[in-house]
């Protein structure tokens, strides 16, 4: 074995050769002339290093920054490849901590030992200066940027197996330090959950450019009521269903969950009509045409009766049921059946309003300062004291799903007077409804002398039917009992005189 060797050298150019000299026994780095099989197998050890840095880096920015409550949202509402790739991340990430230690183990472990390899090929500085350069570029930013990508919970569910080999491997060591963070440091694992106003907000980022018809009407009817043409409306509401896939949300989305989150801490009172704006009715008035055509052009459904004072509400009126009232016998009101309506404390929730009038209670509620005292008052017939209880004001079923979609309902039976009430003075508003009233005396009087023209075309027709089935029943009977005479003489024997 010799100390020194010879390594020509060729050059392109031809013509001469050099020859480089090592001397195999001064030298302390490996080389693959004189110690080829050690150099080749430390270059393979150091790339191996590298190389499991970089996964095991990119592994621990990648677990540690998955969302518990984006995982779970994918368990439940994703496809079922997302589905099966968040069950297999889940349970990694409810152990954040035990991966975190178990990760961070074995990657400082070949981080560390990475200058030493590497100080068997070069000098002290030179081994530093490429492990941190490795480590920066390899091992830290391409890992960072591929692992918490677009693809972030598909690599992790794919890596999911190593991740627990590394679990187990290193469970002597990092099981007690997990648990001491665990302890020390509180459970990691709880779901981010977001206050009201930051879900609002987060609500808000998603809403969608399109501005919907009722916040973006610029021009309006001759009665203040939005005014769109059959192409605007398929223009801003779009002719076909949202996908389920689209992250965007539309304008009319965010105002009703946003309704629905303020709704919670909203108490009728915030909602109700007035009790001075009520419109009530005397128990005394009697039902005649004049005060049905009043009922009419009010426009409500429902009226409430009182007897003596407004505070003394003895009953509801539904309109609906004077179809079948005969005005001409002009009936009291408190003669008509009057339903009571349903009597609450101004304090309570909208929700829970909403929830009440799903069971059945009707569409209409009194908002009074003292309910039980109203209800029992009721209960035992007695008139209301309005120094013991007094209303401020009732709520319908409409007030509440009004306040839900930020939008007034509009219907048919909704008054120009209601429409104008912003835009036109006391007075106009006065003639207004006069001239609605008297618009439905005349239809209300049309409508009965058509009812009566039926009745009564109905009854003659009635009487002429009746008296041509009794002359056809008397002329049946008589030809019956000709046919059984004729038929009782075939059969008789005659008889010789």
């Amino acid at each position: 074995m010799t100390d020194a060797i010879a390594s020509p050298t060729t050059f392109l150019g031809g013509g001469t050769a050099a020859v480089a000299v090592i001397d195999c026994a001064t030298n302390k780095y490996l080389h693959p002339v004189c110690d080829g099989w050690a150099f080749w197998t430390t270059i393979a050890t150091i790339s191996g290093m590298i190389f499991v840095s970089a996964i095991l880096a990119g592994m621990l920015m990648g677990y540690m920054s998955l969302d518990k409550l984006n995982i779970m949202i994918l368990t439940m509402e994703g496809s079922d490849v997302e589905k099966a790739q968040a069950r297999r991340v889940l349970p990694l990430v409810d152990q954040s901590h035990r991966v975190l230690v178990s990760l961070l183990l074995i990657n400082y472990v070949g981080l560390e030992a990475l200058p030493i390899w590497l100080n068997r090929l070069v000098p002290e500085g030179t081994a530093i200066a490429i492990s941190v350069t490795f480590v920066l570029f390899f091992g830290e930013i391409l890992p960072s940027a591929v692992f918490t990508g677009n693809h972030q919970v598909a690599i992790a569910a794919h890596l999911a197996p190593l991740c627990r080999f590394v679990m187990l491997v290193t469970a002597p060591v990092s099981w007690p330090i997990a648990k001491a963070l665990d302890h020390f440091m509180g459970d990691d694992n709880d779901i981010v959950r977001y206050r009201r106003n930051e879900l609002k907000a987060l609500i808000a980022l998603q809403q969608t450019a399109t501005t919907s018809p009722t916040a973006a009407a610029s021009t309006r009817g001759m009665w203040g009521l939005p005014s769109w043409t059959h192409d605007e409306i398929a223009t801003t509401w779009g002719s076909s269903p949202v996908s389920d896939h689209t992250t965007d949300l539309l304008d009319d989305e965010v105002t009703i969950i946003n309704s629905a989150l303020d709704m919670s801490t909203k108490c009728v009172r915030d909602i109700m009509t007035p009790f001075e704006k009520v419109y009530m009715l005397d128990q005394e008035r009697r039902l005649d045409r004049a005060l049905m055509a009043e009922i009419l052009a009010c426009g409500y459904s429902r009226i409430p009766v009182f007897a003596g004072h407004r505070h003394n509400i003895v009953g509801i009126l539904l309109v609906k049921r004077l179809i079948v009232a005969d005005p001409r016998a002009k009936k009291p009101l408190k003669d008509l059946v009057l339903r009571k309506p349903h009597v609450i404390p101004p304090t309570m929730l909208c929700y829970t309003m909403l929830r009440q009038f799903q069971l059945g209670r009707g569409h209409f509620a009194l908002l009074a300062e003292n309910a039980a005292y109203v209800q029992a008052c009721w209960d035992a017939q007695l008139p209301i004291d309005p120094t013991k209880a007094s209303f401020v004001g009732v709520i319908t079923n409409e007030d509440v799903l009004e306040e839900l979609i930020q939008e007034t309902i509009q219907d048919e039976s909704d008054t120009r007077d209601l429409t104008l009430g912003k835009i036109v003075s006391d007075s106009h508003r006065t003639q207004l409804r006069e001239a609605g009233m008297n618009r439905a005396l005349k239809q209300f009087r049309a409508m009965a002398a058509r009812a009566r023209n039926r009745l009564s075309i109905r009854r003659r027709r009635g009487s002429s039917l009746d008296n041509t089935s009794g002359t056809l029943s008397k002329k049946t009977s008589i030809e019956s009992m000709t046919t059984r005479s004729a038929t009782s003489s075939e059969r008789t024997p005659l008889i010789d005189k």
